[in-house]
């Protein structure tokens, strides 16, 4: 996506095209040191096994290669679907549960009876790749917890 995005920069600003490369250059060595470190620190724990609350955040999962465990989300989380999270989580020894945004009360508290951590990733950081370090910094140290 940066290649795309650095190609239209550089027919909408040809004379920049050298610093667009650059900064395309560092960008990609930047996701290149951020993957190779979380994939070092990843190699390490036991569990990758996740859930994930939000339809924001799979491709978050699926680049650190995480084990994403299939959660249906209900429109309402009444006390049968808090029951069948917790189950799932239980019998899917699911060591993190991922959401964009704080759930409710009773939500986190069925996480944290079945026994995994939630982590609160932010989805629309100000800029994308403090944003990612950030978001892979908490799942990542979050895993290595459990």
């Amino acid at each position: 996506m940066a290649d795309v995005v650095a190609n239209d920069l550089e027919r909408l600003a040809p004379g920049d095209k050298a610093k667009i490369q650059g900064n395309l250059a560092g960008l990609k060595r930047q996701l290149l040191e951020l993957s190779a470190s979380s994939q070092t620190r990843l190699a390490k724990v036991d569990n990758l096994t996740v859930v994930s609350l939000s339809e924001r955040l799979g491709y978050l999962a699926s680049g650190l290669n995480l084990d994403v465990v299939e959660q249906p989300l209900p429109t309402e989380w009444d006390a049968a679907a808090l029951k069948a999270l917790e189950e799932n989580l239980k019998a899917q020894d699911v060591a993190l549960v991922l959401d964009h945004r704080q759930p409710e009360a009773a939500v986190a508290e069925a996480i944290k009876a079945a026994g995994a951590k939630l982590v609160v990733v932010e989805s629309d950081p100000d800029d994308a790749f403090a944003g990612l370090k950030t978001s892979v910094d908490q799942v990542v140290g979050a895993l290595g917890e459990s």
